[in-house]
């Protein structure tokens, strides 16, 4: 796969260029933010397995509930 990533305003954002029609962008404040967000997005394309350790979990649970609020 193929990504490119690009700057819009103040966030980076990462796409697939070999995926036809809408799909998913790894959106962050940093390059490795926004590749990170990609990655978890598309973990299972690219055969991962992430495990949250307990030490993160919290962590975790509050990244999904941001996400779960955003509009």
């Amino acid at each position: 796969m193929k990504i490119r990533i690009k700057k819009v305003g103040s966030k980076f954002l990462v796409n697939a260029v070999d995926k036809c029609g809408a799909h998913y962008s790894g959106v962050g404040s940093t390059m490795d933010a926004s590749i990170g967000d990609f990655v978890r997005y598309y973990q299972k394309d690219f055969g991962l397995e992430i495990e949250v350790d307990v030490s993160a979990q919290k962590t975790e649970k509050d990244r999904q509930r941001r996400e779960l609020t955003k509009a």
